[in-house]
């Protein structure tokens, strides 16, 4: 059983620097992508991978005046 927003998440994942509407360069792809996978590995429901998605938007997303 995993979280009903997993897949939406790795979608979102894979898609980050569009969703955010910034460029993202290969190295922070790389590391987002590894910290999924390692908090997919700690948690097969995907709940933490959600968590770590929506985060990831929130902290990269640009600031608006």
């Amino acid at each position: 059983m995993t979280h009903p927003r997993f897949e939406e998440a790795k979608g979102r994942l894979s898609r980050l620097g569009r969703h955010i509407r910034c460029r993202l360069t290969r190295k922070q792809k790389r590391t987002y992508a590894a910290m999924f996978h390692e908090a997919l590995a700690k948690d097969e429901r995907g709940h933490q991978c959600v968590l770590l998605v929506d985060d990831l938007v929130e902290q990269n997303r640009p600031l608006k005046w």
